[in-house]
């Protein structure tokens, strides 16, 4: 049981550091956002005519990009660690909805 939960604890690891080399990109009318896998932002890219836009109109799209970014991030997370822990843990009737 001890190596079982090593090996588990080792493939989550490798999964987490896995996820910092995933990217996800979303683009909202030119604004444009690089994000890891572990949620780290790693890129802002602003349109070229950026100037011309509004204060407010630039923030909520700089703002909506970085959620649905981070939404994604946090998804694929979750997945890639579900996935991992998959068939390292006892079959538990009922734990299936753990993860």
């Amino acid at each position: 049981m001890m190596n079982k939960i090593q090996e588990a604890k080792k493939q989550v690891e490798q999964t987490k550091s896995d996820l910092d080399n995933k990217q996800i990109e979303v683009e909202k009318n030119g604004v444009k956002v690089v994000i890891t896998g572990n949620g780290a932002v790693k890129d802002i890219e602003l349109p070229d005519d950026f100037q011309q836009l509004e204060k407010e109109e630039l923030e909520d799209l700089i703002t909506l990009a970085v959620s649905e970014a981070v939404s994604k991030s946090i998804e694929m997370k979750e997945t890639s660690l579900k996935d991992a822990a998959q068939g390292m843990l006892p079959n538990i009737p009922g734990m299936d909805n753990l993860f």
